[in-house]
């Protein structure tokens, strides 16, 4: 499925096959399963690099927690990122294409769990540096971002006023969530 899936990403218009024209909820239901672990991956990674950075002087004294803060406040960060494009997207889309941005939304996300799952599994057991695990980290969400950014222009290429709304659909759903983020914590 996530081959199908992949496949049809790159597309604008959705490729439909005798096995794959339903959408059924274990899809969904894995999406979600795959999301908590990426989440999961994220919160080992900070906590890896807080303690590779700060000595803590005994085993119980570890803020274990922030393995805890990191993975939720990734899966919050990916889930209401899906709720800011679900009310945005009702404005710009049809249900087709709301549909096909949402599940290549998830397929981004799906990837980006599997990339960091497997950053967080190297870099904790081979001891790697907080330098080259930051760098790696940042490789991938450029990665992301950029084929984020290209499912944006091919959603929007066929539209008549589509350089306009690229323009307000990128402020609206990118640039001001992260301007909100980077306020809360500059707060």
């Amino acid at each position: 499925m996530l081959l199908f899936r992949a496949r049809t990403f790159f597309t604008s218009r959705r490729v439909y096959s005798d096995s794959n024209v339903n959408e059924n909820q274990n899809e969904w239901l894995n999406v979600l399963i795959i999301s908590i672990a990426g989440s999961l991956s994220v919160g080992i990674l900070i906590y890896y690099c807080l303690s590779r950075q700060y000595e803590f002087p005994d085993y119980y004294d570890k803020p274990h927690w922030i393995l805890l803060v990191g993975s939720l406040a990734a899966f919050a960060y990916v889930y209401l990122r899906a709720v800011v494009y679900a009310m945005v997207n009702w404005v710009f889309f049809d249900n087709d294409e709301r549909h096909r941005w949402n599940v290549g939304y998830f397929l981004l996300t799906v990837a980006l769990s599997y990339a960091v799952g497997i950053l967080s599994a190297v870099s904790v057991f081979l001891h790697l540096e907080i330098k080259t695990v930051t760098l790696c980290a940042v490789f991938v969400c450029i990665l992301y971002e950029i084929l984020h950014i290209y499912k944006l222009f091919v959603n929007f290429r066929f539209k008549r006023y589509g350089a306009l709304l690229i323009c307000l659909y990128f402020c609206s759903v990118e640039i001001l969530p992260i301007m909100l983020i980077g306020h809360i914590l500059a707060w």
